[in-house]
């Protein structure tokens, strides 16, 4: 039997102490972006950028002839890249499908943190995909 851990401690980047303001541009719940991607919610934050869950409004999809490879089922592409201004400088945009967790993120659901062999395994394929298209 596996144990479960679960973490509801959440942490925004403004409240630490080596939060610089430059970095992040000031992302606010329903902003409308690239006249196209609306933010519904803030899924996480790194070193150097936030990441939101974002509605596309126009619901475009423009599909090329490289996308039949099975590999790209596994890969993370940009649907859309673009800049925006903000009060400190230039921001660069990318928006892409949701991902899911990490696989760090999985070893939190495991005793122990070690995921099972078949998982592990499983991955492993996913990424020879991957690295193959």
């Amino acid at each position: 039997m596996s144990a479960v851990k679960i973490h509801s401690l959440r942490i925004e980047e403004q409240t630490l102490f080596n939060y610089a303001k430059k970095k992040y541009y000031p992302v606010h719940p329903s902003e409308l972006f690239h006249d196209r991607y609306r933010t519904i919610a803030k899924l996480g934050w790194g070193a150097y950028s936030t990441v939101w869950l974002t509605r596309d409004e126009r619901l475009e999809r423009r599909l090329s002839k490289e996308r039949d490879h099975p590999g790209l089922l596994f890969s993370c592409l940009a649907d859309d890249i673009f800049e925006i201004d903000g009060l400190t400088g230039r921001h660069y945009c990318i928006a892409m499908k949701p991902q899911g967790v990490s696989a760090r993120t999985l070893q939190d659901f495991f005793y122990d943190g070690k995921l099972p062999k078949l998982l592990v395994k499983s991955l492993i394929h996913r990424l020879l995909f991957a690295i193959n298209w």
